[in-house]
């Protein structure tokens, strides 16, 4: 079993099962369960993430004609797209607003999270380490580092507890320092360097999903805002939507800056009666440049 899965990917599955087995034996937690199986089955959230899947089979289909690709690595794949990718681009197409760039989504939570959390799931200890300790040790940490956050009350609490994930999150760094040295020597550099450039390579290859899926939710929004004040005319509609469009492309900050123009400067001080011309002038405006946040 540990020649395919790594002893804290089966901690992990042992861990949910039981979970699972627990909470399963309510009744009402089976309706809910029932419920959120129906939720994630809705086509809103199916089709990207089918989405997903296709794009990383056409990375996967051209990464086989490469000398040093083995299939064996299609499980690390697999992961990495469950429990990196498919939150993060939900999260970059949840992200709305001027205060959250996508340059520092990149940054903060796609790069270099992803390539540290393979980094440090790839290397692992004793199953009973990480059945026993690992994985209850940092959930209940994580769960109490998170926990009434926003309550001054607990301000310093909260000091102490970052403090200890701060020490433990090094500590387990550097014992996987150690054990990646330990399995270097033992499997060789290659194999190790190969299995580190798989998060490295879908970082990057994943970066148009990410960006595609952040500039379609701000459209989305976009545009619902346009329609709510659309006197019930399709075709000026989606005249308006062309325009909208076409003013910012496929530009993420410039969605972001007209949007905010438009809740502020136009739904404010220019669209006193709703008139589709002023709108039509507004866009043209904003794609001049005479018009700023």
């Amino acid at each position: 079993m540990f020649d395919v899965f790594s002893t804290r990917e089966v901690a992990t599955a042992i861990w949910i099962l039981v979970i699972l087995i627990w909470l399963l034996r309510d009744e009402n937690v089976r309706k809910s369960f029932r419920d959120l199986l129906g939720t994630l089955c809705n086509r809103v959230l199916i089709l990207p993430f089918l989405s997903l899947l296709l794009y990383t089979s056409v990375i996967v289909y051209g990464l086989h004609f490469v000398p040093f690709w083995d299939w064996v690595l299609i499980k690390d794949v697999i992961l990495w797209v469950l429990f990196v990718a498919t939150p993060i681009t939900y999260k970059a197409a949840s992200k709305k607003g001027n205060d959250y760039p996508f340059t520092k989504m990149l940054k903060d939570n796609f790069l270099w999270s992803a390539i540290l959390e393979f980094f440090i799931s790839s290397f692992t200890f004793n199953v009973f380490v990480e059945l026993l300790v690992i994985l209850p040790g940092f959930n209940l940490l994580a769960i109490l580092k998170d926990h009434n956050r926003d309550d001054s009350e607990y301000k310093n609490v909260q000091k102490i507890y970052d403090g200890m994930a701060v020490v433990a999150g090094l500590v387990l760094l550097w014992c996987t320092a150690d054990a990646a040295i330990n399995d270097v020597k033992e499997n060789g550099f290659i194999d190790v360097l190969i299995s580190f450039c798989i998060p490295i390579i879908f970082s990057i290859a994943f970066l148009p999903v990410v960006y595609f899926l952040a500039v379609k939710a701000l459209y989305h929004d976009l545009f619902v805002l346009i329609k709510i004040r659309n006197k019930g005319n399709n075709d000026l509609l989606s005249l308006k939507k062309r325009k909208v469009f076409l003013a910012c492309w496929l530009s993420y900050r410039k969605i972001q800056k007209f949007r905010k123009a438009y809740t502020t400067q136009y739904i404010g001080k220019v669209c006193f009666g709703n008139d589709d011309d002023s709108f039509i002038s507004f866009v043209e405006g904003f794609k001049r440049g005479e018009i700023n946040e």
